[in-house]
């Protein structure tokens, strides 16, 4: 596996509109990743460093309101994989309109899908990734679970290229089959977490468990759920952003249940999975257009 030099040219990566391109950041921007990604919502920019089969190195996104594309730069856009990790990633593949028509017919969510047109739901750059970041956030903030991700990315991750540290990223998250043989005990978290995050890195490693877009949803969730630690929530977390399942309704999200009630939505549990029934199959964006309501 080599380096990879840098493209000269932008790739376009385009998208129908609307598309909330501020909005997108700001959720990628909070959970960034240290050493492995930067997010810099003032210029509209998303960089990270990556490690696939053809190769490492480090890319930057950019968004630029009005334009109906976004730019990929810093790696030759003819390398396999990149360009559809990055329509994932940012859910450049989405008809919003399509969404919209679902959505905005509920009279609860129609004055969110009109006060933020064109919502994405955040994707994955890997699926192994995701559902690592997922474990690690159980219970915990989002800033501490970032803080967690750093330390788990310095303990067991690789150096990246030096061409990516010298651009501020200077870690490779780290693989299932690292974190499947790595001493976590340094990581700060229960025992309990460390077993989760072991089991998961072991399945994903022996290819019991699958990640990524084009892996049956309700299947993946139900190894998901075999695992030690791993709750529905996380299951439900996983498939909607790792497997790109839009239906995935978010079901015992505390913040979920807090707009719900706060928007006027029925206040327990039973109530909404059947008020959101409507939303099909657009449960998982229903869920995110909620979590703005707060």
């Amino acid at each position: 596996m080599g380096d990879l030099s840098a493209s000269d040219e932008p790739v376009p990566l385009p998208f129908l509109q609307p598309f909330d391109g501020l909005g997108l950041l700001s959720f990628l921007a909070r959970r960034a990743v240290p050493g492995v990604e930067h997010v810099d919502v003032g210029s509209a920019t998303y960089r990270r460093t990556f490690r696939i089969p053809s190769g490492t190195g480090s890319l930057e996104v950019r968004y630029i309101e009005g334009l109906a594309h976004l730019t990929l730069s810093g790696c030759p856009d003819v390398l396999p994989g990149l360009v559809e990790r990055c329509r994932r990633l940012f859910d450049l593949d989405l008809v919003p309109s399509e969404v919209a028509a679902v959505l905005g017919a509920d009279p609860v969510l129609a004055p969110l899908v009109a006060a933020t047109p064109g919502l994405r739901v955040p994707g994955a750059w890997d699926g192994f990734e995701l559902a690592v970041r997922a474990v690690l956030g159980q219970q915990v903030s989002v800033a501490a679970a970032r803080t967690l991700l750093g330390r788990l990315t310095a303990l067991v991750g690789r150096t990246a290229p030096s061409a990516c540290a010298e651009a501020g990223l200077d870690l490779l998250f780290p693989t299932a089959e690292e974190v499947a043989v790595a001493d976590l005990e340094r990581l700060g978290v229960p025992a309990s977490r460390r077993r989760t995050l072991r089991a998961l890195a072991e399945a994903v490693a022996a290819g019991r468990l699958t990640l990524e877009p084009g892996a049956d949803p309700v299947e993946t969730r139900g190894r998901l759920l075999e695992l030690p630690g791993i709750g529905p929530w996380t299951a439900a977390y996983v498939a909607l952003r790792a497997l790109g399942d839009g239906d995935s309704l978010l079901v015992g999200d505390l913040a979920l249940a807090k707009a719900a009630v706060r928007c006027g939505l029925p206040g327990t549990w039973p109530e909404l999975v059947a008020r959101a029934e409507r939303w099909r199959p657009w449960r998982g964006y229903a869920s995110l257009w909620l979590w703005t309501a707060v």
